[in-house]
């Protein structure tokens, strides 16, 4: 019996935690936490956000007051639908891309044109859809057309101006897509920063031994 409490000892004895460890050792604990962690922890902490695809509250409450949000019934304008369903390359790499197409979720119509920048006279013909462009590499943006083109050559004769607006309006959008993965970038670096390796591995209450390899218990 005192041969397998000493036995259970030693074992115990051989976790330690990360400040504990060697200056050599915790160089091979950063990089043995971060392989763990891998690329599936950054989308699952990153992408998991339900504010991800909102543009900025500043931007926001300057478009359409203080109490947008309340006003929206208590829902975001544009909201993260299922994270699960974003996909992306971040901008530390040449190759990136943002794919949120499916994730998309717009609250509020008229409010959503607004913001990018649609003319009232123009929001009841302004039909869109969220499309996955790029040669490669499945950017998201938007696409436009005129709805009930009938009635709207019937009332406005020549479609220069929509047609301009809706150039204006793809670019808008295509800046904040792009503004979103800036943003997810900056997340995921500092997610394989040390800062963000330790954290990691202090909110997941990691062990090594003394060599700095992960115990798994």
């Amino acid at each position: 019996m005192a041969s397998k409490i000493l036995i259970k000892m030693q074992h115990l004895l051989e976790y330690i935690q990360f400040s504990e460890l060697s200056e050599e050792s915790k160089k091979k604990a950063l990089e043995n936490a971060k392989e763990e962690k891998g690329d599936s922890y950054y989308v699952d902490h990153v992408a998991d956000d339900s504010f991800l695809l909102e543009p900025s509250q500043e931007e926001m409450t300057k478009i359409f007051g203080d109490d947008y949000y309340e006003a929206n019934g208590n829902r975001l304008m544009i909201e993260n639908g299922d994270y699960k369903k974003i996909s992306f390359v971040t901008l530390s790499d040449q190759n990136y891309y943002f794919d949120c197409r499916d994730s998309i979720v717009i609250t509020n119509d008229n409010m959503f044109l607004r913001w990018l920048g649609i003319p009232p006279r123009f929001r009841k013909y302004a039909y869109y859809t969220f499309i996955n462009s790029g040669y490669r590499n499945p950017d998201t943006s938007i696409e436009f057309e005129i709805d009930d083109a009938d009635s709207f050559y019937e009332k406005f004769k020549d479609d220069t101006e929509i047609v301009e607006a809706f150039k204006n309006a793809r670019i808008k959008f295509d800046a904040h897509m792009h503004d979103v993965l800036s943003k997810i970038t900056n997340d995921v670096d500092y997610e394989f920063e040390e800062d963000g390796i330790i954290d990691y591995i202090d909110s997941n209450d990691i062990k090594f031994d003394e060599e700095g390899n992960i115990i798994q218990d």
